[in-house]
Parts: C-alpha cells; sequence; structure tokens
C-alpha cells in the first residue's frame, strides 16, 4: 500500500492498532530516576505533565511541545506507550519530519556519552517495537518524504532514515521470533 493511500485518518487508525496493547508504564518508569528529578528541572517539568496520564488524555490536550520534548527524556517503556500519541499529534498537525528518526552516525559512537545514551535509552526503545509498530513509522517517513518531494531539494534522497527503519523492521520478527522459542 502507498503511503499515500493511508495518510491522515488511516495512518492514525494503524497507528492505534499496531500501539493498541501498550500499557501505561507507570510512574516510576516515566523519566530518569527520583534523584534526578529533584535536581533537574526540565526532567521534573516533563515527569510533572506527563505523570499518571494515559495517551487519550494527552491526545486530548495541547500536548505537541510536551510530547516532542518528552521523546528526549523517556525511559523506554514511557517512550514506548507515549510514542504513538507524538505519532498521531503530527499527523493531525500535518507536521512531517524525518530528523526525529535518523540513524546514528557511525562516527558517533566514537563519543563514550553518546554510545552510553544509545545502549541505555536509544537501542531498548527500538528493541521494544513489534513489527506492525516499525510499519507505522515506516509508513510515516514514506509521507514525509513524499510530502518534502520538491520542497527541499535533496530532502527525497536521504533516505538513511526510512532504510534504518526497515532494517528495524526485519530486526523485529527477529526478535518476535526469538521471544516465542
Amino acid at each position: 500500500m502507498l503511503a499515500s493511500q493511508i495518510y491522515g485518518d488511516e495512518l492514525i487508525e494503524k497507528i492505534e492498532i499496531a500501539f493498541s496493547g501498550n500499557k501505561y508504564p507507570g510512574d516510576e518508569n516515566l523519566i530518569s530516576s527520583q534523584e534526578h528529578l529533584a535536581e533537574c528541572e526540565e526532567c521534573r517539568g516533563y515527569y510533572d505533565y506527563f505523570v499518571g496520564k494515559s495517551r487519550k488524555q494527552i491526545l486530548e490536550e495541547d500536548s505537541y511541545g510536551k510530547l516532542g520534548g518528552g521523546q528526549s527524556f523517556f525511559k523506554p517503556l514511557a517512550w514506548h506507550y507515549y510514542f504513538p500519541a507524538y505519532l498521531i499529534k503530527c499527523v493531525r498537525l500535518g507536521k512531517f519530519f524525518s530528523f526525529n528518526f535518523n540513524p546514528p552516525d557511525e562516527s558517533e559512537f566514537e563519543d563514550e556519552d553518546f554510545a552510553e545514551f544509545w545502549n541505555e535509552f536509544e537501542q531498548p526503545r527500538i528493541d521494544l517495537l513489534s513489527p506492525a509498530q516499525c510499519e507505522v513509522i515506516i509508513d510515516y517517513l514514506q509521507i514525509t518524504l513524499e510530502v518534502w518531494k520538491g520542497v527541499e531539494k535533496g530532502y527525497e534522497d536521504d533516505l538513511r532514515p526510512l532504510n534504518f527503519w526497515k532494517e528495524n523492521y526485519r530486526k523485529s520478527f527477529k526478535r518476535e521470533q526469538s521471544s516465542r522459542k
């Protein structure tokens, strides 16, 4: 199915179905540790905003900014829970960008802080995704390429995010198979 055929309400429905089994991660699994929250006003602000809120509540609020910022701060289980709300908000607002889906550059792993962050947060987030969940990311990215085609020179030539998520889609099947054993 072409990305343009699942644009809008159809993509939102696909996102809702793919992530329907996700449960609220618990207050302790939202953002950082209690010690860090006591010291970091920015993280505490995100924690206070999201604590106890369902995806449905978040979708009913003017939460795009908080959802976008939260993507950087969420622990993996919270990211997995709120990520579909972020995608839905993006689709509803017509905000299609690939920068949140870019793969890391190999040179970034030379930075120990980046490598630690990737291993503690980013890779575990990706590992939580099912094939259907990876598929909606691919659909979103295909729409993104269509939206930007001809608007920004070179944007449609940057297939790294799409290829990265296609590879994660393939890996998600392997994870799913190994978890059944």
